[in-house]
């Protein structure tokens, strides 16, 4: 069966050089903050290659470890059979180049089973490696649902790259992120991937699946503006396609008339569905959009055969 083992005996355990039968039962690796150095690196990337059951990989704090031990670490993820579910290299001195590596493998060997990344505190780490890892949330194949970056540099062109790869992502729930000054620009960025109101078909593409972001300042607190929080909570509490309704509800048929604009252009056979999506009874706007659309139909008969 799965075998779960202390952190300080696993660390006597990898520096054994264990048998295979008793690395293939691993599920879980936890050695944060255990003081590895190149050859613990080494052992555990052989051991890793090796394992087939391993769900969670846990190296945070091994600062010791250089990128020889990295390399050799990351070249395992693409060679082991096991499918990783959970991985924190935090507060460690990964490199752009090193995370490039690391997206690569992940990408390859487990980008549909990875459900938690965690690269925190990874200083050392610059634009050009933080785009390569975003790349991992705009692959359509991705699983991640919690992904934490905080307290690094990330920089104000890596979290437009960051914030952009949120558009079309469909798994992702959970974001924490810090950058030093936060500008008003930032923010509004962010809440238009949430809710973008610029059109209709803008609005149904938003993003429907982030719940929950954190974003830590100076003095290590999570905080985010109210309208992004409400587009969270709304995110949250529906399922996507009624998040969606409800955000074209509120963005462009709210108000004491209904606005009619959006049907303008659109081609005739699409009309009836899309007004009966819209109208879907769901939520106390029904009765007033029902009879609004009445009117709209009735006023545009070219449109329909009665």
């Amino acid at each position: 069966g799965s075998k779960w083992m202390p952190d300080s005996y696993l660390k006597s355990f990898f520096y054994a050089s264990p048998p295979q039968n008793e690395v293939s039962r691993l599920t879980s690796i936890s050695l944060r903050d255990s003081h590895l150095d190149n050859a613990y690196a080494l052992s555990i990337a052989e051991c890793l290659t090796n394992t087939v059951h391993l769900e969670r990989l846990n190296l945070e704090e091994n600062r010791k470890i250089t990128d020889q031990g990295w390399n050799a670490i990351i070249l395992s993820l693409t060679k082991t059979k096991c499918m990783l579910k959970d991985l924190n290299l935090s507060s460690n001195k990964l490199t752009d180049k090193l995370v490039r590596y690391l997206a690569s493998a992940l990408s390859k060997n487990h980008i549909h089973t990875l459900r938690r990344l965690i690269l925190c505190h990874n200083t050392h780490i610059s634009y050009s490696g933080w785009v390569a890892v975003f790349a991992l949330l705009q692959n359509e194949d991705t699983e991640l649902e919690e992904f934490g970056v905080e307290f690094n540099t990330l920089g104000h062109y890596a979290l437009m790259v960051l914030t952009n790869s949120l558009v079309n992502n469909t798994k992702l729930k959970y974001l924490r992120i810090s950058v030093d000054n936060f500008t008003d620009d930032e923010w509004e960025a962010i809440y238009w991937v949430l809710y973008n109101k610029a059109t209709v078909n803008g609005t149904y593409r938003s993003n429907h699946t982030l719940e929950r972001l954190e974003y830590y300042d100076e003095l290590l607190s999570p905080k985010n503006p109210g309208r992004i929080q409400s587009a969270l909570l709304l995110n949250a509490s529906y399922n996507k396609s009624q998040v969606a309704r409800l955000k074209i509800i509120q963005t462009h048929f709210s108000g004491p008339t209904i606005n009619i604009k959006p049907y303008i252009g659109m081609a005739a056979g699409v009309i009836p569905h899309a007004i009966a999506w819209i109208s879907k009874s769901f939520d106390e706007h029904s009765e007033r959009m029902g009879g609004s659309f009445f009117d709209y139909v009735w006023n545009m008969p070219s449109f329909f055969d009665f």
